[in-house]
């Protein structure tokens, strides 16, 4: 009924728009303008009261997105990223998951954070912005310099990919992290407040059943629960012209306006979080969902979940985020089950939360240590120990290999990330071979350096 009624309020926002042209993406993947109604800004801003923010998020660190053509956690996805964009996991001690549930969530928050890096300094010249020592720079740094970027990227596009200098891929690298950011800042657009739906007449306010005015703005969704309402205003007054109406009606005409056009003019992301159907393999963005009135219907309770966990985020309300992010989970999995049945995300979710090579890289450390002081002072409980550490350490390395081997379906020799730590192990198991054998501690010591 929901749905319906929905519907019939974007095709007599249709009727109300005529000709008025629809936003659209711009040919490079930005987005061309905040919202209908609101001044150009590529970042969201002027939502309204300022998002509290949650740092316990729960299970939404095991949502599943498609990446790369395959199922992956929001945990790996946002590790993925952000290794991509600054060569880490982790920003200013925060674990990966946060940043992006705050870029998703809260993006008004993250213009100035330092994620963006550049490692040519020729860059940098060339787009004109003061150079960082530490070669980081934020968005709010890039923005003014987003035509020169623009500009550099589509002259290093059209060279031959072999033929690229050190400075073009640098420039396309960095041009495609800064477009994947904005357009994440927008992948939940649906359900963050929104300058352009505000409703400025108490009358109104009381017509929609909407709370008094408390400096929140509404979001689309919030208006979209709303529709019958909406679409009874919008039945009466019919094709009357528009002195003849009143305030509320004025109103309402100008909200299902906005409403269609935000729900047409959706950026798409690499959020693809939602399942188009419960055997396909394709995935789509929320605003893929949100356009497309027939993914809507089906995947309704699962938009609803989304859109009050970024109410919850913005609230600061932890364990209601974690309990609609448990509800989202759910929800997906029962539209999805072949898909899910295909994978092994179940142990790729408990592999990001034991992190068993950061826990191998541990024990190595303290292995290593044992060693080192078992030669300043021989002792055999030192060497006992750093043999057991060392046991430890290996045995989380193999396990954190063998691990990877099942949930990517391949062996770990396809990249250089999981070549290192393969052949780290072999050559350690070789070490440990050979301390067995002469128990004099220098392979033993040999084993662990090679661990860290």
């Amino acid at each position: 009924m929901k749905r319906s009624m929905f519907s019939l309020v974007i095709f007599l926002a249709v009727s109300f728009l005529g000709a008025k042209s629809i936003p659209a993406a711009t040919s490079d993947g930005l987005p061309d303008t905040a919202s209908p109604g609101e001044s150009m800004s590529l970042l969201p801003r002027n939502l309204g009261k300022a998002a509290v923010g949650i740092e316990d998020l729960g299970t939404f660190g095991s949502i599943a997105v498609l990446h790369d053509g395959r199922l992956k956690p929001l945990e790996t996805f946002s590790r993925h990223l952000l290794l991509q964009w600054s060569g880490r996991s982790r920003y200013e001690g925060r674990p990966a998951l946060a940043l992006l549930a705050e870029i998703l969530f809260a993006p008004e928050r993250t213009g100035d954070y330092k994620i963006f890096r550049i490692d040519n300094p020729e860059v940098a010249d060339a787009l004109r912005i003061t150079q960082d020592a530490h070669r980081r720079y934020s968005y709010r740094q890039l923005e003014p310099a987003l035509h020169r970027l623009q500009a550099l990227a589509a002259r290093a596009d059209s060279v031959e990919d072999a033929k690229r200098n050190l400075v073009e891929k640098e420039v396309l690298r960095t041009m495609s992290n800064v477009v994947t950011y904005l357009n994440l800042t927008r992948a939940v657009q649906y359900a963050l407040p929104s300058p352009a739906l505000t409703v400025h007449s108490p009358e109104t306010r009381a017509a929609l059943h909407l709370p008094p005015e408390d400096g929140t703005l509404p979001t689309f969704w919030q208006l979209m629960d709303r529709a019958p309402l909406l679409a009874r205003v919008l039945e009466d007054i019919g094709n009357q012209p528009q002195e003849q109406r009143g305030p509320v009606a004025n109103e309402v005409v100008r909200l299902s306006r906005v409403m269609y056009l935000e729900s047409q003019s959706g950026q798409t992301s690499a959020l693809k979080i939602f399942p188009d159907t419960g055997t396909s393999t394709a995935w789509g963005a929320p605003s893929e969902v949100i356009s497309n009135p027939i993914l809507l219907q089906y995947m309704r309770d699962e938009v609803a979940d989304l859109a009050g966990m970024a109410s919850a985020y913005r609230k600061g309300q932890g364990d209601e985020f974690i309990h609609l992010a448990q509800a989202y989970n759910k929800g997906v999995r029962q539209l999805a089950p072949v898909q899910f049945g295909k994978t092994r995300f179940k142990l790729e979710v408990a592999y990001e939360k034991v992190d068993p090579i950061f826990l191998a890289l541990l024990a190595y450390w303290a292995a290593l240590f044992a060693c080192f002081f078992y030669f300043l002072t021989p002792r055999k409980w030192l060497y006992s120990t750093g043999w057991l550490l060392s046991l430890v350490a290996v045995a989380l390395h193999v396990t954190a290999i063998v691990m990877r081997i099942l949930i990517m379906r391949r062996p770990p020799v396809t990249s250089l990330f999981e070549t290192f730590p393969f052949v780290a192990a072999i050559s350690i198991v070789s070490a440990l071979f050979l301390e067995r054998r002469s128990r004099e501690g220098i392979a033993l010591l040999c084993a662990s350096l090679l661990g860290v």
